[in-house]
This record gives structure tokens, C-alpha cells and sequence, in this order.
């Protein structure tokens, strides 16, 4: 059974970006697109983008390079509206196998957009 108090935080991080510009989601890369669903489906509301997966994806050729840069065009794009909200530790090329996530989305990140 889920308890309401637990998911108060959602409506204190929709309070606190209402009056924040909406990003329209469905102008964004498929990446982010990913997750911010993946956050939406999350209990606690974060998605980790990890290691092993971001390299399972590129092996199977379902994460690309060019999935990869329309993703970094989104965050030059809207980085400074969703900074804080989006980390991310590795380049395409250049992830490093002692980190754990190359991307990090925190609970705020859905509410960014519309």
C-alpha cells in the first residue's frame, strides 16, 4: 500500500517550479526523453544511468553517437533551466569503468518539462 506522505515531495518540487519555463519534451532527444520517463516511472524518482548500461546499449546499437550528441545539444540547450537537475559524469567516448552512472537525474527533472 502506498502511503500519500510519500510522495509529498512531488508536490513541493511542483510548487517550487511552477512558475519555471516548461521545456517541450517532445522537442528533446530521444535520450532525454528516456529519462525523464525512466524518472517518472521510478518510485523515488531518480534514474541512473549506469555504466553497465549505457555500455550494453552501445553494444547493441540502441545508444549511438549521434543519440548521444542530439542528447548533449539538449543540455547546452536547456542545461542552464535544468542545471541541478541533470549530471552527467562521462563523455560518449571517454566513460570511465570506475564510475558508477555516466548520467544522473534527480527527482526535480520531470517537472521541467511539459
Amino acid at each position: 500500500m502506498i502511503v500519500e506522505d510519500e510522495y509529498l515531495w512531488i508536490e513541493a518540487i511542483q510548487e517550487e517550479l511552477k512558475d519555471t519555463p516548461k521545456i517541450p519534451l517532445s522537442e528533446c532527444s530521444s535520450l532525454l526523453q528516456e529519462f525523464v520517463t525512466y524518472c517518472l516511472q521510478s518510485q523515488g524518482g531518480m534514474h541512473f544511468f549506469e555504466v553497465e548500461d549505457f555500455y550494453e546499449l552501445v553494444e547493441s546499437k540502441k545508444l549511438t553517437r549521434d543519440m548521444w550528441l542530439d542528447f548533449e545539444y539538449d543540455m547546452a540547450k536547456y542545461g542552464e533551466l535544468i542545471f541541478g537537475a541533470i549530471e552527467i559524469h562521462a563523455d560518449f567516448d571517454e566513460v570511465n569503468d570506475a564510475i558508477d552512472c555516466v548520467v544522473t537525474c534527480y527527482q526535480s527533472l520531470p517537472y521541467y518539462f511539459e
